[in-house]
């Protein structure tokens, strides 16, 4: 079938067509009304050496970054991502999803903070709860060590999100998904309805006899009731009288 034909198709059998394209368009609709849109938040900080480490760099924290501040933000990303921080966030009413660790496209004591929710007041609150926790959970874990507050490693935040920013791309690509889908639906169906018909005419046409195709059939001729030989002569008679003897 070629573009005209399916046209065709989808013209004669629009009893199919017209409620799948309906179908189709109503899905699509739903899709989009139904699902939510989605706010995203960033916040990166980076961790800078204690004052005691910066000595020997003339106190500038700057200049100094080894493997150590790199392992603690590390370590404090897992402190951030446990059950306890997530029931915090609960217990003030926030239900956005976070993210917190070392950023992936950076080899220093990079911290990468990114919240996702479907309110864009929630999400940037739950930012804002994030950065405000992140010094805290890194003060407890050297306290914990007895660390002194000048030999503490600090954070200093380096960027974040003013509002949370709404992420179209996931809700659009669904949406052209399901109305992609719908489309190929509205097409398959009376295609394959189609074939199905022709199949069952060609065989219809295949079980009927010949002779209602319009050809007769030559009758066979009828027997004489004469038994022939194999050669095609007629086999002698005996006769049943006997000659007389001489």
């Amino acid at each position: 079938m070629d573009l005209l034909d399916w046209l065709g198709t989808l013209l004669r059998r629009w009893w199919l067509t017209v409620p799948l394209l309906l179908l189709a368009l109503i899905g699509t609709g739903y899709i989009a009304v139904a699902t939510p849109w989605t706010y995203k938040a960033k916040a990166t900080g980076v961790l800078l050496a204690s004052p005691v480490q910066a000595k020997q760099a003339g106190g500038n924290p700057w200049l100094v970054f080894d493997s150590s501040l790199t392992v603690t933000a590390e370590v404090l990303g897992r402190e951030m991502m446990d059950e306890k921080t997530a029931q915090d966030l609960k217990t003030q009413g926030l239900t956005s999803t976070y993210m917190v660790g070392v950023a992936p496209d950076s080899a220093g004591p990079v911290l990468a903070i990114e919240v996702t929710g479907t309110d864009a007041s929630d999400t940037k609150k739950t930012l804002d709860s994030l950065i405000a926790m992140v010094p805290q959970k890194l003060t407890h874990l050297q306290a914990q060590e007895s660390v002194s507050p000048k030999a503490q490693i600090k954070m200093n935040l380096i960027s974040s999100s003013p509002k949370a920013a709404r992420a179209s791309t996931d809700k659009l690509r669904l949406i052209v998904m399901v109305l992609f889908l719908g489309l190929v639906i509205t097409v398959a169906v009376p295609l394959f309805a189609e074939v199905l018909s022709e199949r069952r005419k060609r065989g219809r046409s295949d079980l009927d006899g010949p002779g209602r195709r319009g050809v007769t059939a030559r009758p066979r001729p009828r027997s004489s009731g004469v038994p022939t030989m194999s050669n095609g002569n007629v086999p002698r008679r005996r006769s049943s009288m006997s000659e007389p003897d001489a």
